[in-house]
């Protein structure tokens, strides 16, 4: 019997998200429902530094983000940068966040008024993003099985790598910030977000 993505129950339906297993509960509490029969918007750039397989990821969370108003983008960002002294805080899941952010402020309904953050659409994108930033921190390690991750200045050339990659992630949103800047508050908030972020992945102390 399958587990559901969310919450790891069982799975007693053939209920499903895209082709994500899903609980009954975790369908409807994150409104799956909603999504039910549209098409995922087009994402070439993400799926191109996926592992093929998991395009699906990729996918799922374009599709969800379309029920989230897109200026809620800066408040995934701030919300490692409000808890970057939190022992539990790591670099998987500021980047997982920083993934979710690109897909709500591309993908996101600009006709949507900006909500407070309610803990299920946190945790899906969390979820979502994760799975996202695992598969492309997967993709790396793959291209590069000349290096022993076992080995201190081998793992520290990983590193770097994938701190490179998620970079460029934040580059990309940059470019779209800017072509398709109509001098939105919260656009200048996320773009000094994203600047702050690329700092925060450099100075390596902090990230990790």
């Amino acid at each position: 019997m399958e587990c559901c993505t969310f919450c790891n129950r069982p799975v007693k339906t053939k209920q499903k998200y895209l082709s994500l297993p899903v609980c009954k509960k975790c369908y409807f509490n994150f409104k799956f429902n909603h999504l039910k029969d549209i098409q995922p918007p087009s994402d070439e750039y993400m799926k191109s530094i996926v592992e093929e397989k998991d395009e699906i990821y990729v996918d799922s969370l374009n599709l969800y983000s379309t029920l989230q108003p897109k200026t809620i983008a800066s408040d995934l960002f701030g919300i490692f940068f409000a808890n970057l002294d939190d022992e539990e805080m790591d670099d998987i899941f500021i980047i997982s966040m920083i993934i979710a952010a690109r897909s709500v402020w591309l993908f996101g309904n600009n006709k949507f008024k900006k909500k407070k953050l309610d803990s299920n659409v946190i945790h899906t994108l969390h979820t979502f993003g994760n799975m996202v930033g695992i598969s492309i921190m997967g993709n790396i390690a793959m291209s590069r099985d000349d290096l022993n991750v076992e080995d201190d200045k081998d793992a520290s050339i990983m590193c770097h790598e994938i701190d490179t990659k998620i970079i460029e992630i934040l580059q990309n949103l940059i470019k779209y910030l800017i072509e398709y800047d109509d001098g939105a508050l919260h656009d200048h908030i996320l773009h000094d977000y994203i600047i702050d972020t690329i700092h925060l992945i450099q100075n390596s102390e902090k990230f990790r």
